[in-house]
């Protein structure tokens, strides 16, 4: 009931969004300069995020090209407004938890343009920007351009072959895919990229692999028919987090900092904080300090009950159970009700039922504050 009423609590309207430090109107206008080469860096980073992010799309007689973001992350948004054009407005009012949004879209000529930048360096959307940047103006051919890119816009497969990997393409697909979060059942940062294509997933993989020695794990996801790629180890998570800050990793930006201090803080802090900088999604849905400790060791059990029966040991695995189930009461008196994919470890320690209870990129593309590789 409170859960119900607190989704119909709207949020005062948005009239402005920060940026690097300043604010500004909305809605706002990018001007953009006269170069005709951007920085490749920058190009790469857009482009990821697009893939990531993006939308292609055909409005009235014209193509567009848009993203969209709550607007505490609004960084991004600015930063394709002033460097391909097109206006940031407000996308959504808040509810509840859930933060405004805002959207950047650019159409018509400066749409084409756009695509025309961008295609060479993207891969999910390759095709799509090419058939945008040539968006024909006779009525007859934009029919046939509107379904071939409704066509497009479906595929499940991308070709990889037309451009190579870059650091700078993963820290724009990160942002608008990735996750940085920390472990509920030891002091680890675990890093994910989450997407419906695999042939993406598995290009990156191979490019980090090469170039830092990565190790990653593969889940697909049955019900929300998604893949994810995950890396765990410490050494691992560290390497990457510097590599995808010195190559202008923005949104996460935050994230990824305090995942560098993770040996020299209190751990439970640490993950506090590190749930605070993810939004509002989960907030009632997290595990505390307490709750991580009983999930912990209700999952053990459930481990040494699974060893006990493939041994036969049938009276340890009685005596296992009686205690798992005295385990689970308490953890549905106390505990947080878990129900979010991203802390799925956290909900197998109560599988047997739901629990009750309270519940820089500027400065990195051109060389400055650079963290070492």
């Amino acid at each position: 009931m409170l859960k119900s009423f607190q989704s119909r609590l709207v949020w005062p309207p948005v009239t402005t969004f920060q940026a690097f430090g300043q604010t500004y109107a909305l809605p706002f206008r990018g001007t953009v300069s006269n170069c005709e080469r951007l920085p490749l860096p920058l190009l790469r980073y857009l482009a990821g995020f697009l893939d990531g992010d993006g939308c292609v799309s055909a409005v009235g007689q014209s193509c567009s090209l848009s993203a969209s973001q709550s607007a505490s992350g609004a960084e991004v948004l600015y930063l394709l407004a002033t460097t391909l054009g097109g206006t940031v407005y407000v996308h959504a009012r808040g509810h509840g938890l859930g933060q405004p949004s805002l959207q950047w879209i650019i159409r018509g000529h400066a749409a084409q343009k756009a695509a025309c930048q961008l295609a060479p360096e993207s891969v999910v959307k390759h095709q799509q920007l090419i058939l945008a940047a040539s968006w024909p103006s006779e009525d007859r051919l934009r029919l046939d351009a509107k379904q071939r890119l409704a066509s497009l816009n479906s595929l499940s497969q991308y070709d990889t072959s037309h451009v190579s990997c870059s650091w700078a393409y993963i820290a724009g697909f990160f942002d608008a895919e990735g996750c940085i979060r920390a472990c509920h059942d030891r002091v680890s940062v675990r890093m994910s990229l989450v997407q419906k294509n695999k042939d993406v997933l598995g290009w990156i993989d191979r490019f980090w692999r090469a170039d830092l020695g990565l190790s990653s794990s593969w889940v697909v996801h049955k019900k929300s028919s998604v893949t994810e790629i995950t890396v765990n180890r410490h050494s691992n998570t560290h390497l990457l987090m510097r590599r995808l800050l010195d190559n202008g990793l923005l949104l996460k930006q935050q994230q990824a900092f305090l995942g560098l201090s993770l040996r020299d803080v209190y751990y439970p802090d640490f993950r506090e904080t590190m749930s605070s900088l993810s939004g509002n999604q989960a907030r009632y849905q997290r595990l505390a300090e307490d709750g991580c400790i009983r999930a912990t060791a209700i999952i053990a059990i459930r481990k040494r009950i699974r060893r006990c029966e493939a041994l036969g040991r049938h009276e340890e695995v009685a005596r296992l159970q009686q205690q798992l189930r005295e385990m689970q009461q308490q953890h549905r008196v106390v505990a947080i009700f878990v129900t979010s994919p991203e802390e799925a470890d956290e909900a197998a320690a109560n599988k047997e039922g739901p629990l009750q209870g309270p519940v820089g990129l500027s400065d990195s593309l051109t060389g400055q504050g650079r963290v070492g590789a």
